[in-house]
């Protein structure tokens, strides 16, 4: 009888461990989550947001040319898809070597007070349109021609000294090796390899191409408005954008 119960015991006392385990949520599906554990998640990404305060930087943005599936196009981490006489039209948003796309990007609008008077207001557009090329293609610009308004993006969701943005498409076979465009802190000592952050969890859930960043539209001082009254050098609607690209080369997805 004691010897059933010490098993007992010690099966308790493992589970108990193991329910304790600390879980690293960069790699964790989310679908196989607890609900204590899904708890646990929400506040790990509202740290992860509070990370996102650094504000972007116009010497970050990067580009990518994707195709995952049928459709092959140039991106920027500016949140701009193609970018008009870049590539000669050959890299906007191609569909089977036929037309192309244009450009295409994230557009956000707000009426908003006017900082020196408050009973007036004033229309507020950010866009992320061009590769932040000092062109009038590129989107809106400071009135110096240099300073890019618009989305950015932060520093710390590409590796530095190089030009590609981050993909799952960069993926080496040995991911104990870090491919040339993912950035260190995606290295995940718990498992021993790079982790990309899918938006489903880890690397076994993630699309044909999935591209990840964050970009803020901090430098848009357009317009007489400051979002951060403790923080007058932050400008713009004070937004954080994520963004994600996906392709599926499934046929049921693949000219999307």
């Amino acid at each position: 009888m004691k010897k059933y119960l010490v098993i007992a015991l010690a099966i308790c006392a493992s589970i108990a461990v193991a329910q304790e385990k600390k879980i690293d949520f960069r790699s964790a599906d989310i679908k196989l989550l607890t609900k204590q554990q899904l708890r646990e998640y929400v506040r790990w990404r509202e740290d992860q947001f509070r990370m996102m305060k650094s504000a972007g930087l116009q010497s970050e943005v990067k580009s990518l040319v994707i195709q995952g599936n049928k459709i092959r196009s140039i991106i920027y981490n500016t949140g701009a898809i193609s970018n008009p006489g870049v590539t000669g039209n050959v890299l906007d948003l191609v569909w089977n070597n036929l037309g192309y796309g244009y450009e295409f990007g994230p557009l956000v609008a707000a009426r908003v007070p006017k900082a020196a008077t408050p009973g007036d207001s004033v229309n507020f557009v950010i866009d992320g349109f061009g590769g932040a090329s000092r062109s009038i293609a590129d989107g809106d610009f400071a009135p110096d021609g240099v300073t890019k308004w618009g989305w950015l993006p932060k520093a710390g969701y590409s590796a530095p000294g190089q030009n590609d943005i981050a993909s799952w498409g960069a993926r080496t076979s040995d991911l104990r090796l870090r491919p040339k465009s993912w950035p260190e802190n995606w290295y995940n000592s718990i498992v021993g390899e790079y982790i990309y952050p899918s938006f489903l969890g880890g690397n076994s859930s993630v699309p044909d191409e999935e591209v990840y960043y964050v970009v803020d539209d901090s430098s848009d001082a357009e317009f007489d408005y400051y979002p951060f009254v403790s923080n007058q050098t932050r400008r713009g609607l004070g937004l954080n954008l994520e963004v994600r690209t996906f392709q599926f080369a499934n046929p049921l997805a693949e000219d999307i």
